[in-house]
């Protein structure tokens, strides 16, 4: 990829302002794609596992978080951290991907122990569910009160849900959608194979149109999304849970 995509760029800083109180611990990661928020983590002096279905996204993990090989194991298969115990878990982008959200978020939650933290991030509103969201595999968005109900059926409890990105998510998602109108390839690939390219590839047009815009012209939407956390305005929704 190139630049961050505004979307990106505000979701990380909302996990930055979610997690600044946390304590470094180990962690389990499910679908690090390409590793921008394990090695923000790692940075902090996080340790742990990360696991992503893609070859193509591991490969990206292993040379980008080559630095942090003492703190951190690039998984294959999940199965590997069976009888672990781990403090954290992160899941970023990956459940709107998933039929079976419910069954899926179960399984990961047995690796973490109890009044362990879990953060996880979602687009938001389902009204807004477009041809942006099929080029990129995504099955459903989230309402906040879907959300707070899968956590609390999967087992956790003092949820908290954060909505980001406003107002430049939603002049972004604009563009987006303007520049897309046309692009039918998804139709041509399967939901599977679009699923795994998620992470780590864009539209040509989304590449090119981003290239063009210095990243650090979103830095005070970081500040100014904060103003706006407690509404559900924004295009993401960013959760934080303990379980039970």
């Amino acid at each position: 990829m190139t630049n961050k995509s505004p979307k990106l760029f505000l979701r990380q800083n909302c996990i930055i302002d979610c997690t600044k109180h946390w304590k470094p611990g180990t962690f389990l990661e499910i679908g690090a794609g390409t590793g921008l928020m394990t090695q923000m983590f790692l940075s902090r002096g996080f340790s742990g596992y990360c696991y992503d279905l893609s070859p193509e996204s591991r490969a990206i993990l292993k040379n980008r978080l080559n630095e942090f090989t003492a703190q951190v194991k690039i998984l294959t298969n999940l199965t590997i951290a069976t009888n672990k115990n781990f403090n954290y878990l992160f899941a970023f982008e990956v459940l709107e991907h998933i039929e079976d959200d419910l069954n899926a978020l179960q399984y990961w939650s047995q690796f973490i122990q109890s009044n362990g933290k879990i953060i996880v991030s979602v687009p938001a509103h389902n009204n807004k569910f477009s041809k942006v969201d099929e080029l990129v595999g995504h099955v459903r968005r989230y309402e906040r009160d879907d959300l707070f109900n899968l956590l609390s059926k999967a087992g956790y409890q003092n949820i908290k849900i954060i909505n980001y990105g406003y107002p430049l998510t939603e002049f972004s998602r604009y563009i987006s959608t303007r520049l897309l109108k046309n692009d039918n390839s998804a139709q041509l690939i399967p939901i599977a194979e679009r699923n795994l390219r998620s992470s780590y590839s864009r539209p040509t047009v989304i590449s090119n149109y981003l290239s063009k815009i210095p990243e650090n012209i979103f830095a005070p939407f970081k500040y100014i999304q904060r103003l706006f956390y407690k509404f559900y305005f924004g295009d993401g929704l960013v959760a934080v849970a303990e379980k039970i």
